[in-house]
């Protein structure tokens, strides 16, 4: 998504759809960030322009976005025909749209759905390459690259649960402790590498547009995943920092998020 934003000019204008508090950091970036969503409750963002608008009815005109992120809102959209319908009218053919979703085939989307009542999930998706044509379909613009997703399954990390309503199903999952999910996501990665299970796998990122090359270290999934924020980082990035640790868990490398602070278990990427 960086890679894109990173080409937008000063004067353009980059809506981020249902993004709650926003998708990314727009303070490195000249353009304008609109943020967009139907549900602020009693706390929108400050300091930003946020609007309350319905994805399938944008109060934009046409053409007027240089790039369009919707980063994990797509299952929730309720009226998803008319929510890609409305991107694709504010978008130009040099446009640049970003879309993540879980893949809801997934362990982590089972269990994340179990776990909070279905969490507004109401479009499954199981297949990047089709849901690429049909965003083709809307906007005419190319689809250039998926980066599969991994999870860090850190909804289970109680830390990001007010106290008031920390389920009582977070007991299965070591009581949501940090330490014990930061392990966990070591030993899923492992399972996978050894016997090909997609215990790790969360969904994809998808990529349109001309003119917006797709960097070859993007194309594979990032292993390292904090527990507490969910921001992914290149094993180059985090590695000369991994230190490891004593006793029973002893294999096991560690990191501080880049992001957060937060201690995480290190792979490498690919794993």
């Amino acid at each position: 998504m960086h890679n894109g934003l990173e080409k937008i000019a000063a004067e353009k204008f980059v809506f981020d759809i249902g993004s709650s508090s926003g998708s990314f950091d727009p303070s490195p970036y000249p353009f304008t960030t609109v943020l967009v969503d139907l549900n602020w409750g009693d706390n929108p963002p400050k300091g930003r322009i946020a609007l309350r608008a319905d994805a399938a009815q944008l109060p934009f005109p046409d053409g007027c976005a240089a790039a369009v992120v919707s980063n994990h809102s797509l299952e929730h959209f309720e009226n998803l025909e008319g929510a890609l319908g409305e991107m694709a009218r504010i978008l130009t053919p040099d446009s640049f749209p970003f879309v993540a979703v879980p893949d809801s085939s997934t362990l982590s989307d089972h269990l994340y759905r179990w776990l909070a009542d279905g969490g507004g999930h109401v479009n499954p998706f199981t297949d990047a390459s089709a849901l690429g044509v049909k965003i083709e379909g809307y906007t005419g613009l190319p689809l250039f690259g998926v980066q599969p997703l991994l999870t860090s399954y850190n909804f289970l990390n109680r830390k990001n649960w007010p106290d008031q309503h920390v389920p009582d199903r977070l007991r299965l999952f070591f009581r949501g402790r940090e330490e014990y999910l930061t392990r966990m996501n070591w030993v899923l990665r492992l399972i996978d590498k050894i016997f090909r299970t997609r215990l790790s796998h969360y969904g994809w990122a998808l990529y349109f547009g001309k003119g917006f090359p797709f960097p070859a270290h993007y194309a594979g999934a990032r292993g390292n995943v904090c527990v507490r924020c969910g921001c992914g980082h290149l094993s180059q990035q985090v590695r000369p920092v991994a230190k490891g640790s004593y006793g029973i868990f002893s294999l096991i490398r560690y990191y501080q998020c880049v992001d957060c602070g937060t201690r995480n278990s290190f792979v490498e990427d690919g794993t």
